[in-house]
Parts: C-alpha cells; structure tokens; sequence
C-alpha cells in the first residue's frame, strides 16, 4: 500500500476508521455507519459519531496528513493556535487527546497496514514513526489527529439571502478577535 502519486494518505474503509481510532484515542466504540469520508485537498478526512471514556456520543473528524507537505512541528503549531483561539473564546473545531495524552500521532507505513489488515513482516510488529532532523515525517510514514466537530454550513455554501447584519457582525468580531489573539502569540518556528 504506497501512497497515491498526489503524495497523499491512503483511504480507510469503515472498519479501518474505527480500529484506528479506538487503538489510539480515548473513544471506545466508533459507530462505523456514521463514517463518511470528506472532501480534503492533501489530507484524508473522515466524518464519524463515537462514544467517548465518559459513554456521551460525539461527532469528530479523524484527520490523516500528507505528510509530504505537513511537518511534525507545523501540524502542532497548528493545534497550539487552535487551542489558543478556543481559551480566548472562539468556538472551532479542537484536537483531541490521544491515549498517550499528544494531539497527534504519528504511525508508520507498518503500523497503518496493521490497521487495513496487510502482513507487515517481522512478526507483525511495526517499525517506530520515521521524523527526520528538521521534524518532517518521511513519506513512510502518517499523521493523525482527531478534531471535535462542529455542525453548521460553510460560508461560501449558505443562501446569501439569509445574511442579516447581526451574522455579518459576529464574523467581523471573531476576525478581529483572532487577529488580536494571533497577534500576541510566539511560536517557536521549525
């Protein structure tokens, strides 16, 4: 199973969806007639409802990088302004935990033929994540991360008719709002 020739993350079924996700993050069942797979320009992404540690069922996005385009340190970058925008009062979609308490995980060609069912030789075990020194994933391996999800309808897809100056309003607040957040924030670059 290589990656496609665009370089990105080979698709998961349903049933795959699901092993993967309860083997890594704190969601126990994954109800695999919710999982629908989204429309990504580099990246895999995948529509599902799951019960979490505390029994409530939850929608999320599993979120399978390209990892020839996205680094290590990028995607937590990302992650650290999502959290950043969310404690000043933005409502977004945020990274879950994993069962190891990171935002990502980082799997390595082996271990995601583990999860479609493909031998992987030496006795099934999977060879560690490969990260180079500039904190890039090589092309062998995969990053994943959960995000909570957020019903709605994208900007660009609602009937323009129903924009009243109060919705106009509220986007220019939270714009300006995150631009005030973003413009405080130090990040440590790759």
């Amino acid at each position: 199973m290589a990656l496609s020739s665009d370089g990105r993350p080979p698709e998961l079924r349903e049933n795959e969806v699901s092993s993967l996700v309860c083997r890594h993050f704190q969601i126990k069942t994954v109800y695999e007639d919710t999982v629908k797979a989204l429309p990504g320009y580099d990246d895999r992404n995948y529509f599902f409802k799951g019960m979490t540690s505390s029994g409530k069922i939850e929608p999320f996005i599993l979120k399978v990088f390209n990892c020839i385009h996205s680094s290590v340190s990028e995607i937590e970058g990302y992650h650290q302004i999502i959290r950043k925008l969310q404690s000043s009062g933005i409502i977004l979609q945020v990274p879950v935990r994993s069962k190891k308490g990171s935002d990502i995980i980082v799997l390595s060609k082996n271990e995601l033929n583990k999860v479609h069912g493909v031998p992987t030789g030496h006795n099934g075990d999977s060879h560690s994540p490969n990260i180079q020194e500039d904190n890039s994933v090589i092309e062998a391996s995969y990053v994943v991360s959960i995000l909570s999800f957020i019903p709605g309808e994208l900007f660009d897809e609602i009937d323009k008719s129903h924009l009243v100056p109060s919705i106009l309003q509220d986007i220019g607040r939270n714009a300006a709002t995150m631009d005030m957040v973003l413009k405080v924030c130090k990040y440590a670059s790759s």
